[in-house]
């Protein structure tokens, strides 16, 4: 149990040392604040106590007395942009049995949310190329499709084509 003394000079205590540590977090209490246990009749700084040392360890340092750098931020790479990637592979090939859908659709739309989600310089993803592939072979299944549907649709019997079409 520790007794403190706070910044408004008034005693505090006993509480523990979770409570102690709590008050550091908080900032109500720092390294210079005055403590002393319970058995303990000197006041010293809280800083010097042995099991809230670490809670006032000063930062990192360079050779020089810089402050290390802090560690960028870690990138994940877009779910949506890997999910349009995989729809637009699954619709180019797969796919074309059945005109490419779903998968061409659902290409676009994940592809154009990945988009969005690493458009920007800030953004935490990374993945904007897939995002791209994706939409950029979701777009070849829908114009393949469409081929393949007029290709099949289309009339083969002379008899049925216009005329004036003929004579072209």
């Amino acid at each position: 149990m520790y007794r403190i003394i706070g910044s408004d000079g008034n005693e505090y205590g006993p509480v523990g040392a979770d409570l102690v540590r709590q008050w550091v977090r908080e900032g109500r209490a720092l390294a210079s604040t005055l403590a002393r246990t319970e058995e303990s009749t000197e006041w010293r700084v809280l800083g010097s106590f042995q099991e809230f040392a670490t809670l006032f360890a000063p930062p990192l340092l360079m050779p020089g007395g810089a402050p290390a750098p802090a560690s960028p931020p870690t990138r994940t790479t877009s779910v949506f942009s890997i999910l349009g990637l995989t729809m637009g592979l699954l619709s180019v090939t797969a796919g074309l049995c059945c005109y490419g859908l779903p998968f061409n659709l659902l290409g676009l739309a994940f592809s154009i949310i990945g988009l969005t989600q690493t458009g920007r310089p800030t953004s935490q993803h990374s993945g904007r190329s897939l995002a791209v592939c994706g939409l950029l072979l979701c777009g070849l299944s829908l114009i393949l499709s469409l081929a393949i549907y007029l290709w099949l649709n289309a009339p083969f019997n002379f008899h049925v084509v216009p005329p004036r079409i003929r004579r072209l």
